[in-house]
């Protein structure tokens, strides 16, 4: 894999982007299928509980992210479209709130995918944007990996 092209697009925008070494329908289902999920997201170190994930319009996603530390961060995130294997679209409900869009792009035999992130509060992205952009990085890095 290139490295993944991650970048602040424009004020409360991330926009991240990398083509992976795997057929699109392979890399939706690593966003869609729970238990491969959760090998894969999140920063480096941290493991994931899925207490619920159901990749449907208006399935909830509830899981609890836990670091390196210990420390656990509770995530609820409610899908808006899920059309296979071409988009996802989800709202992260518990702070902060940011709609998330998926895109996967068949690039024959590899797969584009677009991960656009945008924030209602502006100044929390600002705050915390080498953090979000570096989370994401990890993401794209540790699927690349597992793909």
């Amino acid at each position: 894999m290139e490295p993944p092209q991650i970048e602040l697009a424009e004020p409360g925008v991330v926009l991240s982007t990398a083509v992976f070494d795997a057929p699109r329908d392979r890399v939706f289902d690593a966003w869609t299928n729970a238990a491969t999920l959760a090998q894969w997201w999140g920063p480096r170190g941290f493991t994931n509980l899925f207490e619920v994930h159901e990749p449907k319009p208006g399935g909830q996603w509830q899981f609890v992210m836990r670091g390196p530390d210990g420390k656990e961060f509770k995530n609820h995130c409610v899908y808006q479209e899920v059309v296979p294997p071409e988009r996802l679209v989800l709202k992260h409900v518990s702070g902060p709130v940011y709609l998330a869009t998926f895109t996967f792009e068949d690039l024959g035999g590899k797969t584009r995918v677009r991960w656009r992130m945008e924030f209602e509060n502006e100044k929390f992205l600002a705050s915390n944007q080498a953090l979000i952009l570096s989370a994401n990085r990890d993401n794209l890095e540790k699927l690349a990996a597992l793909l």
